[in-house]
């Protein structure tokens, strides 16, 4: 999915997608306006290593972990904060389950 922007263009991976549409209809409409206003303003916290490359923006309960790719803003995970993951060993884990390591 594509959300166009004057700055910027939002793509979401398929996985992040997927994990979206498994969220209650309200928080899939609250991420939905915060991504819209990704593409004018994205706005998140650096991550770590092994997610040096990532960025996550939290809204409640709730983590939306992308990066930047040239001009556009990938959305690669989108899900409870409490599932996301916090220490090296289940960070590359979780890279490992998205397969963007060779990124």
């Amino acid at each position: 999915m594509r959300l166009p922007g004057k700055m910027y263009c939002v793509v979401i991976s398929h996985r992040a997608d997927e994990l979206l549409k498994a969220l209650p209809l309200s928080v899939q409409t609250e991420a939905n306006a915060e991504l819209g206003c990704f593409c004018h303003r994205p706005r998140g916290e650096q991550l770590d290593f092994p997610l040096k490359n990532f960025k996550s923006f939290h809204k409640g309960k709730y983590r939306i972990l992308w990066r930047m790719q040239n001009k556009e803003i990938e959305v690669v995970w989108i899900g409870l904060r409490e599932d996301a993951p916090y220490d090296v060993s289940s960070r590359t884990e979780f890279l490992d389950k998205l397969d963007l390591n060779k990124n």
